[in-house]
């Protein structure tokens, strides 16, 4: 990337962010439409007490896992 390299963490203050999931697929015969349901878990989540100046604070969290499910495919 060379000397410049680009600011991939700024909307995060440098905290790195991960997640693990399962998604599993099937697709109905003889419409043939994909259901797809998933489960994730946020293994690098945000999980902290930002300080403001005036001495309050401010708890920043995502949630430790999700559950989803879409009808159709994903693009």
């Amino acid at each position: 990337m060379g000397p410049t390299k680009p600011l991939l963490l700024g909307a995060t203050n440098g905290v790195l962010h991960g997640s693990v999931g399962l998604e599993l697929r099937w697709t109905v015969p003889g419409v043939h439409v994909p259901i797809r349901a998933y489960y994730a878990l946020n293994v690098l989540r945000m999980n902290r007490f930002l300080s403001f100046s005036d001495k309050s604070l401010f708890h920043a969290h995502n949630r430790f896992s999700a559950f989803g499910w879409g009808l159709g495919s994903l693009f």
